[in-house]
C-alpha cells in the first residue's frame, strides 16, 4: 500500500507537472501569436486586438473579457469585447475607462462579490465575478486597457498575472507604433489636401468655378461625401450657401442670419465648432433640423479673409465617425486657403467690373466728343459754304 501511495503521490506530481508545463506552452504559444501578428507588415490594429483577445481567452481557459483603447484610430473608436453584458447604447471605451479609471497596474480580484469598490456592482452587471485588468500603456500615459475574467470565482497565479502583462506590454507598443504612423500618415495626407486645394483654387477663373473645385478637394482631403459653403452677403445681411454636397444640399435655398444656428455661431465667433450628433444639437436651428439626418456628426470652421470673418464651411459624416481636432487643423488651413483665394478673386472680379465700367465710360465720352466733333465740323462746312454764297 505504502508503495501505491508513493507512486501514485509520483504520477499526481508529474500529471500537474505535465499540466503546468502544457498550460505554459499554451500561453507561450498565445504569446508569441500576438507578438508575430504585431511585428507583421499590413496587421490592422483592430485585426491585432482581436487576435489578442482571442489568444489572452483561448490561453487561459476564460470566456470573457476586453480590450479598449481611449483615442481613436482613423477617426473610429477601437475595441473589441467578448461575452461581457454590455447594452448597445452603450458608450464601450468611456465604460471600460470609468471602471478603470483608478487602475495604474495590474489588478486581479478574485471575487467581486466580495469588494467593496464603486465598480464592483457594475463589474458584476458585466457577468464577471473575477476579474483581472492590465493597463495599455503608451508613451508613458495610459492609453487604454486589457482586461480578462470569469463568471465564477478563480483564484490568479502570478504566471497568469505575467502572461497577460505580456499581452499587454505588445499592444501598448503597437498601439503606439500605430499611432506614430497614424500621426505621419494623417501629416501626408493634410499636406497633400492643402497642395490640391491650392493648386485647384489657382486654376480657377471666377468665383463661381472655385465653389466646386474647393469643395471636392476639401471633401477628398477629409473623406467625407457631405457639406456645404457659407457666404455673408453684405448688401443682404445674410449668409448663403454658395455651395453643397450631400444632405446639406436640403438647405441650399435657406438664407440663415448671421447670428443663427451653427453656422451663425461660427461666423459670429471665429471658433471651431463640433457636434457629435448634429441632429440633437442645441445649436442648430430649428428650419434646419428636420433637413439633418439622424447620426450624423459635423465640424464647422470659420473663412477668414483680411482678418474678418466671410463665411462658414462645414462638412459632416455619419457616426460612429466624429470629427478630431486633426480634422480641425486640416479643414481650418483649407478655410485659410479658401478665404484669401476668395478675398483675391472678390477683388479681381471688382478690378474687372471697375476696367469694365471705365471702358464703358470711356467708349461713351469718345462717342459723345465725336458727335461734339462731327457737329462742329458740320458747323464749319455750313459757315464756309455761305461765306461762298454771300461772297
Amino acid at each position: 500500500l505504502e508503495t501505491l501511495g508513493a507512486n501514485a503521490g509520483v504520477a499526481i506530481d508529474n500529471a500537474l507537472l505535465f499540466e503546468d508545463t502544457r498550460q505554459r506552452a499554451v500561453r507561450q504559444v498565445a504569446l508569441n501569436s500576438v507578438i508575430t501578428a504585431a511585428a507583421r507588415v499590413g496587421t490592422d490594429l483592430q485585426q491585432l486586438i482581436q487576435i489578442a483577445m482571442e489568444q489572452s481567452l483561448h490561453a487561459l481557459r476564460l470566456e470573457l473579457g476586453g480590450f479598449w483603447l481611449t483615442w481613436k484610430y482613423q477617426d473610429t473608436p477601437s475595441f473589441v469585447i467578448e461575452g461581457l453584458h454590455i447594452d448597445r447604447d452603450r458608450d464601450v471605451i468611456q465604460l471600460f475607462d470609468d471602471l478603470t479609471a483608478e487602475v495604474q497596474r495590474t489588478d486581479a480580484v478574485v471575487d467581486w462579490t466580495q469588494d467593496q469598490r464603486v465598480s464592483a456592482d457594475e463589474m458584476r452587471n458585466l457577468g464577471l465575478v473575477s476579474s483581472m485588468v492590465v493597463p495599455v500603456i503608451s508613451g508613458g500615459q495610459r492609453v487604454g486597457g486589457l482586461l480578462v475574467g470569469s463568471s465564477v470565482t478563480r483564484s490568479w497565479q502570478a504566471d497568469e498575472i505575467s502572461f497577460i502583462e505580456s499581452v499587454g506590454r505588445e499592444l501598448g507598443a503597437a498601439a503606439d507604433r500605430v499611432r506614430l504612423f497614424e500621426e505621419t500618415r494623417v501629416h501626408m495626407v493634410e499636406l497633400e489636401g492643402v497642395n490640391r486645394v491650392s493648386i485647384a483654387l489657382r486654376q480657377a477663373q471666377t468665383r463661381d468655378e472655385m465653389m466646386p473645385l474647393l469643395m471636392a478637394e476639401t471633401m477628398n482631403a477629409l473623406d467625407v461625401g457631405d457639406g456645404g459653403i457659407w457666404l455673408f452677403d453684405p448688401a443682404t445681411q445674410l449668409l448663403r450657401q454658395a455651395i453643397g454636397r450631400g444632405w446639406c444640399l436640403h438647405s441650399f435655398s435657406m438664407d440663415l442670419r448671421k447670428d443663427e444656428g451653427i453656422i451663425g455661431r461660427v461666423f459670429i465667433s471665429g471658433d471651431i465648432y463640433f457636434s457629435r450628433d448634429l441632429a440633437r444639437d442645441p445649436q442648430l436651428c430649428e428650419g434646419s433640423r428636420e433637413l439633418v439626418p439622424k447620426g450624423w456628426s459635423g465640424l464647422c470652421v470659420p473663412i477668414m479673409a483680411e482678418q474678418q470673418s466671410i463665411g462658414a464651411l462645414f462638412i459632416s459624416a455619419a457616426q460612429p465617425r466624429e470629427f478630431n481636432p486633426e480634422s480641425a487643423r486640416l479643414l481650418v488651413t483649407i478655410a485659410e486657403i479658401a478665404g484669401n483665394a476668395i478675398h483675391r478673386m472678390t477683388l479681381h472680379e471688382r478690378t474687372q467690373q471697375h476696367a469694365i465700367e471705365m471702358e464703358t465710360r470711356v467708349l461713351e465720352r469718345t462717342a459723345e466728343l465725336q458727335a461734339a466733333l462731327q457737329k462742329a465740323q458740320e458747323a464749319d462746312r455750313l459757315k464756309s459754304e455761305f461765306i461762298a454764297n454771300v461772297n
